[in-house]
Formats: structure tokens, C-alpha cells, sequence
């Protein structure tokens, strides 16, 4: 029974011990944008070789599989990730508009010489981002007049917030809609 309740307390603790985020919270089919996991954890993390996350579509109710970024032909070696470090990857969003969410596979205690399994890791978690729309762009004579809203700089020195030329179609509300940029989202530290 002691084990058992072992299990359970490290179970827990690694399941809150990393996050993923994504950079946005809607993209245009195409987009490129950034998301990353960081590792709250006391000890180094793996994540899979080839491809960090794999992309789950919302339908209907359920979420289903929707596939990794890119087609890998062997899984890699498991990438460390130390505590306290993040990890950042680019995110193309898939081209069939809808609702999405990443999902990681995440190893702690992990073999570094072969690929990242349950059988190589001590334990493995499957944390997941908040969901986000990808949305295809609408004709601009659909969109109505163009929102007179100012645009301003962002924290990151680089990035603007505001209106944007681009009219996208919302294919869950099916409406069409002037874009509006809000401040990325910064690549979280541990301090």
C-alpha cells in the first residue's frame, strides 16, 4: 500500500510539474506561431525526438487525433529539457479550419539513448495546451466596414496589436470578421 501511495504523490506532482502554451488563441490556416513547454519540474524532462506534440481536433464533443506538424521517419532521440528551462517550437497551423489543441508526450527518468516510450521512462504525462481556432480568411467585401481601433506596440518591443487587412471566415459561428491581433503570449520563465 505504501507503494501505491508513492506512485500516486509523484504521479501528481508530475502532472503539475511542466505547462504548454501556445502563442495565440485563433490563427489563419497557414500561420506561424510559436509554442513551448516548460519544465517546473525538480528534474530534466524528455520530450519526444522527431516532434514534441501532435496536433487533436475538437468534433463534435470529442477530441480526435489530427496528426503531428511534420511526417517523421524514426522517432529520434528524446530531447532533455532541464529544470526550470523552456522549450520553444514553431507551430504551423493546419490548414482545415476548426478547433485545436497540442498535445506533448513528456518523460521523467527517461533512457537518452533510445526513443521516448513508457517502457524507456520511469513515467511519462501528456499535458495539453488550451484550445485554439484556426479560421480561414473571407473575401473583404464580407467583413463590413474596418474597425477604427488604434494599434499599439507590445511588450515584446516587436509585436502590434490592433486591426489587421485580413477578413477571416469563422467557420464554427460561420461569420466572416476583421482580425484583430492581441500581444503574443511571452515564453513563461521560472524566477
Amino acid at each position: 500500500m505504501q507503494h501505491l501511495r508513492s506512485f500516486l504523490v509523484l504521479l501528481v506532482f508530475l502532472l503539475t510539474a511542466c505547462s504548454v502554451e501556445t502563442d495565440r488563441r485563433v490563427y489563419v490556416a497557414g500561420d506561424i506561431g510559436k509554442t513551448w513547454f516548460l519544465n517546473e519540474a525538480p528534474e530534466t524532462a524528455y520530450l519526444e525526438g522527431c516532434s514534441a506534440y501532435v496536433f487533436e481536433r475538437l468534433v463534435g464533443e470529442r477530441w480526435h487525433f489530427a496528426g503531428p506538424p511534420h511526417v517523421c521517419v524514426w522517432e529520434g532521440l528524446p530531447q532533455p529539457v532541464a529544470p526550470g528551462e523552456a522549450a520553444a517550437f514553431e507551430l504551423v497551423a493546419p490548414k482545415d479550419a476548426g478547433t485545436y489543441r497540442l498535445l506533448y508526450t513528456v518523460g521523467y527518468r527517461c533512457q537518452e539513448d533510445v526513443p521516448l516510450s513508457r517502457e524507456t521512462c520511469r513515467q511519462v504525462v501528456e499535458p495539453r495546451t488550451l484550445p485554439f481556432q484556426v479560421v480561414t480568411l473571407c473575401p473583404i467585401d464580407r467583413c463590413g466596414p474596418y474597425p477604427a481601433l488604434p494599434n499599439i506596440l507590445c511588450s515584446d518591443g516587436v509585436s502590434v496589436a490592433g486591426p489587421t487587412d485580413r477578413c477571416l471566415h469563422d467557420a464554427d459561428r460561420d461569420l466572416c470578421r476583421w482580425e484583430i491581433l492581441e500581444c503574443p503570449l511571452e515564453v513563461p520563465t521560472l524566477e
